[in-house]
């Protein structure tokens, strides 16, 4: 679904004006949290009515903070990635602008009609809207996905209904996704976002206790990303450098006492300059076992150096 453009997506930040986007002005709108295959088959939805119509803007529309997140709604707000893999997303998927809309409490009172007119007509000139079938908008939702198209239709623009789509008997969804990295279901979850899962992120410093015992670590902060179910991991890092085999402890280190959650990565074909303060992303390959307390440092080195020989067979990596 996937198709990548080597477009570079812009980013619209505010939205209190009209802007001048070259028309028509084809877009969809969501909380697109995870940018994964559903999402892609809207914006498939949205390159084809902008080829048809043979020029235009092609426009992504979503929310920050997260509605539920305003609204006091949903235990868990984490995201499936960050800013900048999502608008690196949407330029591989052809989208030519991200439009962010700052979501308050204030602005979840808007109702539907006035947010068409104020909001899609007025200031981002959307001609023609594409819809998954749980879109909604307005106050309390009372904008479903049947009064979006017939709003449109009424004021002389059009919108489509794009059916979900499907996974088995399962529709592919953000919910969905996010239940299976919190099972620690990478491979699973990488397939219906259509790309490895990652947490992108600087690197910060630690304790330390990485390069003490042999093994250093690039602690990458998370922010609000999702992390997955606690254990250890094979994966990709990637650096400035370039992208190095890696495994990954994500987890609080019980080993050491415990402590806030983190992502630590260790590549082990990496040998340049420090990377703190660079920014880095870790791509899950896999889950190779549930995080650990040991009875010494030594059996924690021990068992990362089988997590290392393990990787590498899953990886693929020569030895």
């Amino acid at each position: 679904m996937r198709r990548c453009m080597k477009n570079s997506c812009r980013l619209l930040r505010n939205i209190d004006r009209p802007l001048q986007l070259v028309q028509p002005v084809v877009a969809t709108l969501g909380s697109l949290d995870g940018v994964h295959l559903g999402h892609q088959a809207l914006f498939s939805a949205v390159r084809s009515a902008r080829d048809k119509a043979g020029k235009g803007t092609t426009l992504a529309i979503t929310f920050y903070p997260h509605p539920a997140k305003v609204l006091g709604k949903g235990a868990d707000n984490s995201s499936l990635g960050c800013l900048a893999e999502r608008l690196q997303v949407l330029g591989d998927c052809g989208i030519d602008a991200l439009a962010l809309i700052h979501f308050t409490k204030s602005f979840s009172q808007v109702r539907a009609a006035d947010f068409i007119e104020e909001v899609l007509f007025k200031r981002l000139g959307v001609q023609h809207l594409v819809v998954g079938p749980d879109a909604h908008v307005g106050y309390q939702r009372e904008g479903s996905p049947q009064f979006i198209t017939d709003y449109f239709l009424h004021n002389g623009r059009t919108a489509e209904i794009v059916p979900f789509l499907m996974d088995g008997e399962s529709r592919v969804s953000s919910g969905r996704i996010r239940e299976l990295i919190s099972k620690g279901e990478v491979v699973p979850a990488s397939a219906l976002l259509g790309r490895s899962y990652s947490i992108q992120g600087r690197v910060v410093r630690g304790e330390g206790r990485g390069t003490t015992i042999g093994v250093p670590t690039a602690n990458i902060r998370c922010g609000e990303q999702l992390l997955p179910k606690f254990g250890v991991y094979a994966g990709l890092l990637s650096l400035p450098a370039g992208t190095f085999p890696a495994v990954a402890n994500v987890g609080v280190r019980p080993t050491f006492g415990g402590g806030k959650p983190a992502l630590e990565a260790h590549a082990w074909g990496y040998s340049g300059p420090s990377f703190y303060g660079t920014k880095a992303r870790f791509s899950f390959a896999a889950r190779l076992r549930g995080e650990q307390k040991f009875a010494s440092v030594t059996e924690l080195v021990s068992q990362i150096r089988s997590d290392i020989e393990a990787a590498k067979e899953m990886l693929k990596v020569s030895k």
